[in-house]
């Protein structure tokens, strides 16, 4: 009902930019935006050195099934509950891809560690590398509602 398309999140450390201008719920934007100041840009801070000023999300909505199945169960991005983070791009031009997540031998592992459990804290689910295939590139999170407030952290 209430469709947003985020353009940047203002933070305490500076405007990061969302180059795919992610359409989301109004309620999920908000959700979205204070994660990213309160807790990604001191995450970053703390493991990198250096704040976050992109993101990159995919388009938010996509009506869609789950995994990209049109026979399985509505994706929360057919709702505009969801999005897909893939990179980040960092105020000192380096570059955290997701696909890293599991490479402890990356400078990044630190921080997608981290970002990943702290968005466990706030999310209803977070996919990410080592879930499945489909997530082996990015951190799916989303709010869905599901009984007795329950998560799903992969």
């Amino acid at each position: 009902d209430t469709p947003v398309r985020l353009n940047s999140i203002a933070t305490k450390l500076g405007v990061v930019k969302l180059p795919d201008q992610p359409t989301v719920k109004c309620d999920y934007a908000l959700k979205l935006s204070q994660f990213i100041d309160h807790r990604v840009q001191p995450l970053a801070q703390q493991s990198v050195g250096s704040a976050v000023v992109a993101m990159g999300t995919g388009p938010g909505f996509d009506c869609r099934g789950r995994n990209g199945d049109s026979a399985a169960k509505m994706s929360e991005h057919a709702i505009g509950d969801a999005v897909d983070i893939v990179y980040f791009k960092l105020a000192n031009k380096s570059q955290i891809l997701v696909k890293d997540a599991l490479n402890v031998q990356s400078p990044s592992f630190a921080f997608l560690r981290d970002m990943r459990a702290a968005a466990c804290d706030e999310f209803a689910t977070v996919l990410g590398p080592g879930a499945n295939a489909a997530h082996v590139a990015h951190f799916h999170i989303d709010l869905e509602a599901r009984r007795g407030g329950s998560r799903l952290c992969e």
